[in-house]
């Protein structure tokens, strides 16, 4: 494919597909990493004090993330092989609200640990691997100025995402905090 867009009927040229494309693959990166390892540590304290939990116990929680998205890393991308990036990218995102929906009603430190999966998984399916492999597929000419901007979207999202999570818990509390995220991310 090429990555100039063809002439419009007015004669100018339009905007190449690819471009739409590498845009939602990095809002989407955007999100889904800044809501999960980038703001994981605002949640600690007050997770810690609600449900009377030591603060090495509240932060287990971004460590079976970690080791959950390490694990999963390898299958999402033979399913990138294998299907559609777009495709697994919407499911995906429609299993992460999931995770965060459980993890704002739940009590229990295990059912958190537990809806910690779904998230990993969404967000390794709709991060960096997935973002990267659009670019393959829609970028010749211009792949490694692609291949830039979806990674930019990792930094990004620690510097856009955290400061917005930090807020949405000082002013409304860790749950709606959680369960807002979910349906944005």
């Amino acid at each position: 494919m090429s990555d100039v867009g063809a002439a419009s009927p007015s004669g100018a040229p339009s905007i190449y597909r690819g471009w739409r494309i590498l845009t939602g693959a990095f809002l989407t990166s955007l999100l889904s990493i800044g809501a999960t390892h980038y703001s994981f540590g605002l949640y600690v304290v007050p997770v810690s004090q609600e449900l009377h939990l030591s603060r090495a116990n509240a932060n287990s929680g971004i460590i079976i993330l970690s080791i959950a998205s390490a694990l999963m890393g390898p299958f999402v991308g033979r399913m990138l092989d294998r299907w559609s990036a777009r495709k697994l990218m919407i499911c995906a995102g429609l299993l992460m609200p999931l995770g965060y929906i459980i993890i704002s009603l739940s009590h229990a430190p295990w059912l958190m640990a537990l809806a910690i999966l779904p998230i990993a998984f969404a967000s390794d399916a709709t991060g960096g691997m997935a973002s990267l492999r659009l670019a393959t597929r829609w970028f010749q000419r211009r792949r490694g100025r692609a291949f830039g901007i979806t990674s930019v979207a990792a930094s990004a999202s620690g510097l856009l995402m955290a400061p917005i999570i930090g807020m949405l818990i000082g002013h409304y509390g860790w749950r709606t905090a959680v369960a807002v995220t979910g349906i944005g991310a």
